[in-house]
């Protein structure tokens, strides 16, 4: 039996979904029946135990070259509850693997969490976001630096794509990507066109009144997140090679 040898591992909230199903849909890498088990973010005691129960996820999944987790909760800085470090425990489990991440504005990525956790009843819907919360890892998850020390321990050649250049030419994103993966004969006849995880979409399914568009930061609580994020952009522009300054502007 085939095992993931492909993971691609956040940031939540950053397009993840849309990549996923881009090279599941156009048959480029095979995936198991649950596209997020989360295996490797939980205890280490755990994992031990239930290994064959996460690999009964891709049982039946066709044979190709890759074999896809895209567990977004594999992409944070370490918890200080740690026995579980999910980069240690991917490369114990498969060190040949290919990891890959996108990571997106973490001012961004925080109002669209914000919005995630409304919508899965986590945070009580209000007017906008004034008050910034330090819960359900809003805040943690967007010290990308952190996170890429990490898994670069374990996984150099660690992949980051941007959710800025998603948007702006995704083709030349997936061509980047393929670059990556050697998927050589992958740039024709690519079905981009859809949309996946909507928030606003997600919004208008609901049927609760209150609940009908997504929020947006204050200018307040805008400024306070550049303040708290500004050392580990300026930490992660020197990690990847990019300018990221367009991000606290």
């Amino acid at each position: 039996m085939m095992i993931p040898n492909l993971f691609l591992i956040g940031a939540q909230k950053s397009g993840t979904s849309y990549v996923h199903n881009v090279l599941t849909r156009n048959g480029l890498v095979s995936c198991g029946k649950e596209k997020e088990m989360n295996f490797f973010s939980k205890r280490e005691a755990h994992i031990k135990q239930g290994i064959d129960e996460y690999l009964l996820n891709f049982k039946d999944s066709p044979k190709s070259k890759y074999l896809i987790d895209s567990s977004t909760s594999h992409f944070q800085p370490n918890n200080p509850r740690i026995d579980k470090n999910p980069a240690k425990q991917i490369y114990n489990f498969n060190k040949n693997a290919k990891i890959f991440a996108v990571i997106r504005n973490p001012i961004e990525r925080y109002e669209s969490a914000y919005n995630h956790h409304i919508l899965m009843g986590r945070i009580e819907p209000t007017d906008n976001i004034d008050k910034i919360l330090d819960k359900h890892l809003l805040l943690n998850i967007g010290r990308y630096d952190e996170s890429i020390i990490q898994w670069r321990e374990y996984f150099p050649q660690l992949k980051i794509l941007t959710y800025d250049s998603l948007c702006s030419n995704p083709e030349l994103f997936f061509s980047d990507l393929f670059d990556f993966l050697e998927l050589n004969k992958a740039r024709k006849n690519l079905v981009l066109d859809f949309r996946s995880n909507d928030t606003q979409i997600r919004f208008d399914k609901k049927k609760n009144p209150s609940l009908t568009s997504k929020i947006k930061l204050t200018k307040e609580s805008k400024n306070f997140l550049k303040d708290y994020y500004q050392e580990s952009i300026l930490n992660l522009e020197k990690l990847i090679g990019q300018d990221l300054s367009h991000w606290i502007e």
